[in-house]
């Protein structure tokens, strides 16, 4: 999920390498791309541990190809197409699905309120005689804000997990749109959350429940969930956050429409395949149908039901990220080609790389990712940057060593882990800020903070 939707050890002895597994083409047929090229785009991302691993489908009309770089969850095995992962917004596009769906069948229509679809007691919010629509709530455009406005998590390693049916009425009652509904683009996990649960209401089911039956049955998705079984949860990939930690798992109740999903590059080639070839399901029509532009987007493209597009209206995509994952799908449609990316690593780098491995696919030549240098360095350099620097009274940036790498803390504020591009120079990949050490001897006698285009000297003043 895009708001709250949102790696891996950097030593010698167990800095991720590349490893793919073999390529394996359902057709039978050879690979329709270089994966040389896949291959080298993958590299930089796991020796400099942005990603830990990662699943990629390639599709044409013709079928799937699979390939999986770095860890799933041990140092030893490589993910593959039936790996799982956390797909985040990407449920979106499934969320959508299943709104066309039911269009289709003449059950809803796009402009149909979604107040009619709750219970007779739950106050949805209207602008100017307007109300909020389904189709406003799948194309972005219901003025609803990004995240609940009480939105303000128990556990905020889980955060959607204590956000319940109370909670999300109690939200909508309290928010005041912006603007009418359908007037303009704005991102919103509350409202395609909102879809999610209107369209379960509606159905007298679960929103897990009716994934199953609309979508996933029918298409013989079988890893495509939210709740694992024993065997699925031997194959979930294990999360990390965009410093290489370990991260857990999210559970989504009410917002389960937003991003609760979890999937395997298998199950979104398939997807695709149908985006690419509607002919071959039922419900391959209702797909199509979401690619088609109801509205400009604020990325420089538009977007669909549940699809945005890029600024040359050539390929559909959605992206999605939770606290340990990333995933991209995308497909353009002229051409034939799709491309699914899942790491387990929550970041937005899996985004430019999943575009340039569709490039690949064109049969182009990407050029590398642009990736800040990460350095490895020794205990010594490391432990010269310890310490505690002092940059106003009251603010100290304390450094400290823990193991392999540095982490670096705020007064009041959560620790960091800093990643070296040269033994003086450090960024956080948290946040957009760099630390420059004066460190020519033993120890350094000060560092600068550059953040926000400020420049924050900050004194030694403690081991």
């Amino acid at each position: 999920m895009a708001a709250f939707f949102f790696g891996a050890c950097t030593s010698s002895a167990c800095r991720p390498s590349v490893r793919p597994a073999s390529a394996h083409a359902v057709t039978g047929r050879p690979p329709p791309l270089d994966l040389a090229r896949a291959d080298a785009l993958v590299a930089p991302l796991l020796d400099g541990a942005w990603i830990d691993g990662a699943s990629a489908a390639f599709v044409t009309r013709d079928g799937a190809w699979f390939r999986g770089w770095g860890h799933a969850r041990t140092a030893t095995d490589t993910p593959d197409a039936d790996t799982l992962y956390e797909i985040g917004s990407v449920t979106k596009v499934f969320t959508s699905l299943l709104l066309a769906e039911a269009v289709r069948r003449g059950d809803l229509a796009l402009d149909q309120p979604v107040q009619s679809l709750l219970p007779a007691d739950a106050t949805v919010p209207s602008r100017d005689g307007r109300a909020i629509t389904l189709g406003d709530l799948a194309t972005q455009t219901s003025g609803l804000p990004r995240m609940p406005p009480s939105f303000h998590p128990a556990d905020p390693a889980n955060p959607y997990a204590d956000f319940g049916a109370a909670q999300l009425f109690a939200n909508l009652a309290a928010t005041t749109l912006p603007r009418r509904p359908g007037e303009a683009y704005g991102y919103s996990n509350f409202g395609v959350g909102l879809l999610g649960f209107a369209l379960a209401a509606h159905a007298h089911t679960t929103y897990p429940a009716l994934v199953r039956a609309r979508i996933t049955e029918p298409l013989g998705l079988r890893d495509t969930v939210v709740t694992l079984t024993d065997d699925q949860r031997a194959r979930f990939a294990t999360g990390h956050d965009a410093d290489a930690q370990p991260a857990a798992p999210w559970t989504l109740d009410a917002l389960a429409g937003a991003g609760a999903l979890r999937s395997t590059a298998r199950d979104l080639a398939t997807v695709l395949g149908l985006a690419l070839v509607p002919s071959r399901h039922a419900l391959g029509a209702e797909l199509r149908s979401m690619a088609v532009r109801r509205a400009d987007a604020d990325h420089g493209g538009g977007i669909g039901l549940g699809l945005h597009v890029d600024g040359a209206g050539a390929v559909w995509w959605h992206n999605g990220e939770t606290g340990g994952y990333h995933a991209l799908m995308a497909f353009d449609p002229a051409a034939g080609l799709g491309v699914a990316v899942l790491s387990n690593t929550a970041s937005g780098l899996v985004d430019a790389l999943g575009f340039a491995l569709l490039r690949v696919l064109r049969g182009e030549a990407p050029t590398a990712l642009s990736l800040p240098a990460t350095a490895h360095l020794d205990a010594a350099a490391l432990d010269r940057c310890v310490g505690a620097y002092t940059l106003a009274p009251g603010a100290v940036l304390t450094v400290l060593r823990d193991g392999d790498h540095l982490t670096a803390q705020l007064t009041g504020q959560p620790a960091f882990r800093i990643w070296p591009s040269s033994p003086t120079e450090f960024r956080y990949r948290v946040v957009p800020a760099q630390l420059s050490f004066a460190a020519d001897g033993a120890h350094a006698a000060s560092v600068v903070l550059h953040q926000n285009g400020r420049d924050l000297p900050a004194p030694r003043t403690g081991p």
